[in-house]
């Protein structure tokens, strides 16, 4: 009987020990979520060169207009507070054979699990996190452009070449997106992981009922072609 008694409490104290070590294990090996962060990196310092072609369409004479110049995004100033990610960017602008001039200021934030851009005087939630193909968003919550501004993500942790630059990962948002007879208006957004924003393609303009050509408007592309 005694012998049997300390075989059930050896028994028992091998199955405690091997509970208490399979615990450890999944403790162990079970990874914190990565929410991705790093493809809104704000960080004071960092400067951003983008090229911008850009085509505008006057209606009126029945002209096209092209553009080409550069932008310079600079980290200017960390204000975050406690959970609420904060910089300042000062955007300059240089025309082809031109001088840098001081274009405007952006405020970028992480704040909870959203990327939220205020920029002429209009907050933008350009991010969710994680990102995930699939995920969507009102990109308009905070402001008053458009009800229906239904931003999504199509793409995740993809390599692109920008610009001759080799990225090895990067996500593709697409913004607010309406093509109808009289109308087009899309915007494309590609971040890349420590970088961000790569590159931002813009179509705005009306057209006739029986053409899909831009007849008053513009195109609008900026594509990185330099960081810091």
């Amino acid at each position: 009987m005694f012998k049997a008694l300390s075989n059930l409490r050896t028994s028992a104290s091998v199955a405690l020990i091997i509970i208490l070590l399979s615990a450890c294990e999944k403790k162990e090996t079970s990874a914190p979520l990565d929410f991705k962060f790093n493809y809104y990196p704000l960080e004071a310092g960092r400067v951003n060169i983008y090229e911008v072609d850009s085509i505008h369409y006057s209606g009126f004479n029945n002209s096209q207009t092209q553009y080409n110049f550069e932008l310079k995004d600079s980290v200017v100033n960390d204000i975050s507070e406690g959970d609420r990610k904060t910089v300042i960017i000062h955007r300059f602008k240089k025309p082809e054979n031109g001088n840098w001039t001081f274009q405007k200021v952006i405020t970028r934030t992480i704040t909870g699990q959203r990327a939220e851009e205020f920029i002429d005087n209009v907050r933008f939630v350009r991010l969710v996190f994680p990102p995930e193909a699939g995920k969507y968003w009102k990109g308009n919550t905070y402001n008053t452009l458009s009800d229906y501004a239904v931003f999504s993500i199509t793409d995740v942790d993809k390599k692109l070449e920008v610009n001759s630059l080799v990225l090895d990962s990067t996500l593709t948002v697409e913004e607010e997106q309406e093509n109808n007879l009289i109308r087009q208006y899309y915007s494309t957004a590609i971040y890349a992981k420590n970088i961000g924003l790569v590159q931002r393609s813009e179509v705005n303009g009306e057209t006739e009922i029986t053409e899909t050509e831009i007849k008053d408007g513009y195109r609008y592309t900026m594509t990185l072609k330099s960081y810091k």
